[in-house]
């Protein structure tokens, strides 16, 4: 109570509070409300200290607890405080929270906020491959550079995946029909060519035709990630190439 007081302010983590208690699910915010007004001395450091400290120690609650609080704090003028909320969702792997971070990426790509890039990308690659059902919607959406950090992110979390490298079953369907058909024509070479790096993985005919594409592409940077990818006994068909 004392911590989520001292985040949010009495009235707020009262409703917080009984949401989590109640099940209910993230409460909305008021409609009006000062205290979430961005202002310059609630974005500054010397302010936000102590906000940050104790959004901190919400975060290491157990996920059922933490999701709530954690975004809540997201809604902080203060990107310090915005920085612990991220990764503690990271870190607890709260549900739900990959479309969380995905739209924070998308605003921070887009200068609505101040959150770390790198941050949020940190935060996303901790969670499993089964997350990945997630990044579809936002792959249809959003600027080249968005699509370009949220399929970076993708690459990532399948090489850290152990249970990924042999083989797909768990990589969502649409998601890989995305990257077969839309990610090797993708208007961005940084697209293309991270594209590459997760299409390896899938390791079936559709997948070489795809890498076969990609190195025929005009961007040598792209051509570069395909060779890479390429480097797999299931891909022997492509040496020619």
């Amino acid at each position: 109570q004392e911590w989520a007081d001292q985040a949010f302010g009495k009235r707020r983590a009262k409703e917080l509070l009984r949401s989590i208690v109640q099940g209910e699910g993230f409460p909305p915010p008021p409609r009006e409300s000062r205290r979430y007004k961005t202002g310059r001395l609630r974005r500054l450091r010397l302010f936000s200290i102590s906000r940050a400290v104790a959004a901190g120690r919400l975060g290491r609650l157990s996920p059922e607890f933490s999701s709530c609080f954690m975004q809540e704090a997201l809604r902080d003028p203060s990107p310090y405080v915005g920085r612990l909320a991220v990764a503690s969702i990271g870190r607890n792997q709260i549900s739900n929270g990959v479309p969380v971070l995905l739209e924070e990426l998308r605003r921070s790509v887009g200068a609505e906020t101040e959150l770390p890039i790198r941050s949020i990308q940190t935060a996303l690659v901790r969670y499993p491959i089964a997350e990945l059902r997630h990044f579809t919607s936002f792959l249809n959406v959003g600027s080249p550079r968005f699509r370009f950090l949220a399929v970076n992110s993708i690459r990532e979390m399948c090489t850290k995946a152990e249970s990924f490298q042999a083989g797909c079953a768990e990589f969502p369907a649409e998601l890989r029909r995305w990257f077969l058909d839309q990610a090797v024509r993708d208007e961005s070479p940084d697209v293309r060519a991270r594209s590459a790096g997760v299409i390896g993985h899938f390791r079936d005919p559709e997948a070489a035709e795809a890498l076969r594409l990609l190195l025929a592409d005009a961007n040598e940077f792209v051509r570069l990630h395909s060779v890479g990818a390429c480097a797999d006994p299931d891909y022997s068909g492509l040496i020619g190439d």
